[in-house]
C-alpha cells in the first residue's frame, strides 16, 4: 500500500541512515515478529511488525541513533499537552488525586519527568500537590535542556543513567514511542520507583486507524506503538510488580475552543472506552480497558513492596 509522507518525512529516511532489519521486540526481546500491513515508508521500504508476546508494534528497521539525534536537536518539535496548559494542569489534578494520601507532610515528594521537555506536567503536578501540602522536587531528562529555571533539576539521558537517584513519582507522557530501546528504558525507570511509588506512561494508540492512514503514525519520530493489549503484558513479562490503577484510553489532547472537529472525533473513539471502564469498576472487574480503537492510552501503576 502507499502511505501518505509526513512533514518529517519528506523523502523519507534514507538508506544509509537505517540499521539492519529487527530481528527481536524491543520490549521484550521476543524474536517472534508478524509483519503487519502498515507501511510507513515506500523506498527504503519500512513496515510495522507486531510482537508475538507483548503485542507491541514497532518499525522492522530502526533510525540510526545519529539521525534521530539530529532530527531533534535541529528541528522544533512540541510535545503532548505543551500547547495547553489547561488540559496539562487537569491531568495533572487527576494524578495528585491518586498520589497525595501515600506521602505525609514532612516527606518531599521526588518527581521525575522523563523526556519532559519543559517539564510542564511535573511542574503541574508539584503544584497541585502544594495545594495538599504535599512539597516536591522536580528532575527532568531531556536531551535538550528547556527554560527549566532554578527550582528544577536538568540531566540528560546519559548523566541520568550515570547517577543513582530514586523517585516516587516518574512521568513518562508520549516519550516512549520515540526511543530505540523501550524496554531497557522502561525496566531502568522502574528500578528507579521508590517501592510504593507511582509510574505513569500516555502513549500514542492508534489501532486499526493507521491502515487507513499510514502517515498517522508519525514515522520517523514514532518508532513504536502500544495499547490495551500491551498494557496487559507487558509489566508482568518486564518483572514489574505494581498494582494497576489506570489502564484507559486517555482524555483528549485537543480543546473545543481550538479545533473543534478533532475534539468530537477523539471524544467519539474513545467514549466506548471510557464506558467500559465505568462498566468493569461497576462489576468490580480487572482495571485494565480492552476497547483499542482511542488515539492515546495511558498507564497508571504503583510499585509494590517487594516481600
Amino acid at each position: 500500500m502507499r502511505c501518505a509522507k509526513t512533514k518529517d518525512m519528506q523523502d523519507g529516511v534514507p538508506e544509509d541512515s537505517l540499521e539492519e532489519p529487527v530481528r527481536a521486540c524491543i520490549f521484550c526481546s521476543t524474536t517472534v515478529l508478524t509483519p503487519c500491513r502498515t507501511f510507513v515508508q515506500e523506498s527504503p521500504p519500512v513496515r510495522l511488525i507486531m510482537c508475538s508476546e507483548c503485542k507491541a508494534q514497532m518499525v522492522d528497521h530502526l533510525p540510526q541513533r545519529e539521525f534521530l539525534d539530529k532530527l531533534y536537536t535541529e528541528s522544533e518539535y512540541v510535545g503532548f499537552l505543551e500547547g495547553s496548559q489547561r488540559l496539562t494542569r487537569a491531568l495533572a489534578r487527576r494524578l495528585a488525586s491518586e498520589v497525595r494520601a501515600s506521602w505525609s507532610t514532612s516527606v518531599v515528594v521526588q518527581i521525575l519527568d522523563y523526556g519532559g521537555g519543559s517539564g510542564s506536567l511535573a511542574r503541574c503536578l508539584a503544584a497541585a500537590l502544594t495545594e495538599h501540602e504535599l512539597r516536591s522536587q522536580v528532575t527532568v531528562v531531556d536531551i535538550i535542556s528547556g527554560e527549566l529555571g532554578d527550582e528544577l533539576t536538568f540531566l540528560t539521558p546519559d548523566e541520568f543513567d550515570a547517577c543513582t537517584q530514586t523517585f516516587d513519582v516518574i512521568l513518562c507522557s508520549a516519550v516512549i514511542e520515540h526511543l530505540r530501546d523501550p524496554g531497557f528504558r522502561l525496566k531502568n525507570l522502574y528500578s528507579r520507583l521508590n517501592a510504593g511509588g507511582w509510574i505513569y506512561v500516555r502513549s500514542p494508540q492508534l489501532g486499526g486507524l493507521k491502515i487507513l492512514r499510514a502517515s498517522w503514525f508519525r514515522w520517523p519520530r514514532h518508532l513504536s506503538e502500544f495499547g490495551p493489549a500491551f498494557w496487559r503484558r507487558f509489566p508482568p513479562a518486564m518483572g514489574w510488580n505494581v498494582e494497576f490503577v489506570w489502564s484507559r484510553a486517555s482524555r483528549p489532547e485537543t480543546e473545543w475552543r481550538t479545533r473543534p472537529i478533532s475534539t468530537v472525533v477523539a471524544i467519539a473513539l474513545k467514549s466506548p472506552s471510557f464506558l467500559e471502564l465505568g462498566l468493569r469498576r461497576m462489576l468490580r472487574l480487572s482495571k485494565g480497558c480492552r476497547y483499542p480503537w482511542v488515539g492515546g492510552w495511558e498507564f497508571l501503576g504503583r510499585k509494590r513492596a517487594t516481600t
